[in-house]
């Protein structure tokens, strides 16, 4: 298994991205419309949206069995290939209901991974513009740690701890007002946030597809704010009342940022934002969703690793072929070049061919789940598929007649199918194929066969 195939995309991608929406959906519920953003919690809620995405990395690295949970894409009409079981390119008609899955998930990933890029790239650009800007600001604090500049539209604190100032604030603003306004940028400094809010900018770099992510890196930032703001108050009501008015200033300021990209990548200015910070600032919430978070947090990492339970449970002991898929007959052909039968072209052959009367067993070679059957295939002709626990899939093709059906679970050494003639083939045999990662790869290699002997004529 590998990250573009079917059970790839399904551990790293859609399994996290439905249980983002669903936690976002849950969470939305229990808030009833009234949400309340402190700190901790909605970093909380940012690492566990996170986590299902990075243990969809180490599932990927430490190759799980769960044949289970994959089987269902099997059933989609899926080739890797234009060609037949024999080696023959199909035709028009043949082709026309087959989808190149492989192709097309790379391509979307290409673009989806290319806007991804340039996303991160106006953020390091960003970055680099914001250091250049604190470089040539000036020193007004004897700390040195405030500077004024002419490059921003509104206070910001940038790395490496520093509160830029645009100049034309400073000039307009009291010096009571402007000590609150360096409280409230030192205290982003002191909780970390000049270095938390450019990686919230690289999260919504790659997550620019997901918008709840992003909707979840926007409270992040929103609750930030609202903790610095409530660090900048003053201990009377007149203090209040002059840092809402200091607030709504400044936001008029940020309403023209659109000139000045640098601060924009990394302060919470959506839509809403400024009435959310008034309304906090004069009717002050308390933290009562404490409970309701750390229950969400205890659901959300048990889920994935119950789901990692459950499909250990499904495929334990799974994962290895021990039976030979016939006890008779004789190899005819074998993987790789070969010259065609019906053209006299030298085709890649994509399996293997094995002779034997009409009606010889055919046996599962190890577990899994039948995931494709098909009675009139052109080339195949009767065709059957079994997606096996580390996501192999073996091929047989050219049957007579069926014992299973899609869906079911098979084990090692049952009858699966009997040896046919049918589509195209020059006589009674067992068209073989073993498919990992969705590439085929030489059946001999990892199945064992009644015999080796090979003959001239191909089958």
């Amino acid at each position: 298994m590998n990250a573009f195939s079917p059970q790839g995309i399904i551990v790293w991608l859609i399994i996290p991205m439905l249980f983002t929406w669903i936690l976002t959906a849950v969470r939305s519920l229990s808030e009833r419309g009234r949400p309340v953003f402190f700190d901790g919690p909605e970093k909380a809620v940012l690492v566990i949206m996170l986590f299902p995405y990075a243990l969809g990395f180490v599932l990927l690295a430490v190759q799980p069995t769960a044949p289970g949970v994959f089987a269902p894409l099997g059933q989609l009409p899926i080739l890797e290939s234009f060609e037949s079981g024999d080696g023959r390119a199909l035709s028009g008609d043949e082709r026309s209901w087959v989808i190149p899955w492989r192709r097309v998930v790379l391509s979307l990933f290409a673009v989806y991974a290319a806007i991804a890029l340039a996303q991160m790239i106006r953020v390091v650009h960003a970055l680099y513009r914001l250091h250049r800007v604190a470089a040539r600001a000036e020193v007004i604090s004897g700390d040195g740690d405030v500077h004024l500049t002419d490059d921003i539209p509104s206070p910001l604190a940038v790395f490496p701890g520093r509160v830029l100032l645009p100049r034309s604030l400073y000039n307009d603003l009291r010096t009571d007002e402007i000590a609150m306004i360096i409280r409230h940028e030192r205290h982003h400094i002191a909780r970390g946030d000049h270095l938390f809010f450019p990686w919230l900018a690289v999260l919504d770099s790659v997550f620019w597809g997901c918008p709840v992510m992003r909707r979840q890196t926007t409270r992040c930032r929103l609750a930030a704010e609202l903790a610095c703001d409530r660090a900048a108050l003053g201990p009377d009501a007149a203090s209040r009342r002059a840092y809402g008015a200091l607030i709504v200033r400044i936001g008029n300021g940020d309403a023209r940022e659109s000139a000045h990209p640098v601060p924009s990548l990394f302060s919470a200015t959506p839509k809403g934002v400024l009435a959310m910070r008034l309304t906090t600032l004069f009717n002050p919430a308390k933290n009562r969703t404490s409970k309701r978070h750390i229950f969400l947090a205890a659901v959300a990492v048990l889920t994935p690793f119950a789901g990692i339970q459950w499909a250990s449970a499904q495929s334990s002991g799974e994962g290895s072929f021990t039976v030979m898929p016939m006890t008779e007959g004789r190899v005819t052909s074998r993987f790789g070049l070969r010259k065609h039968p019906f053209s006299d072209e030298h085709l890649h052959h994509h399996g293997i061919d094995i002779a034997a009367p009409i009606g010889t067993p055919i046996q599962a070679p190890g577990p899994g789940i039948v995931t494709r059957v098909e009675i009139n295939h052109k080339g195949y002709g009767r065709l059957l598929d079994i997606t096996h626990a580390d996501g192999t899939v073996t091929r047989y093709a050219q049957l007579e007649r069926f014992h299973v059906g899609i869906g079911d679970r098979v084990s090692a050494g049952q009858k699966i199918a009997e040896v046919g003639n049918s589509g195209r083939s020059t006589g009674p045999h067992l068209h073989l194929e073993v498919r990992v990662d969705g590439q085929p790869v030489d059946p001999e290699t990892v199945l064992t066969f009644p015999s080796r002997r090979s003959s001239a004529a191909p089958r």
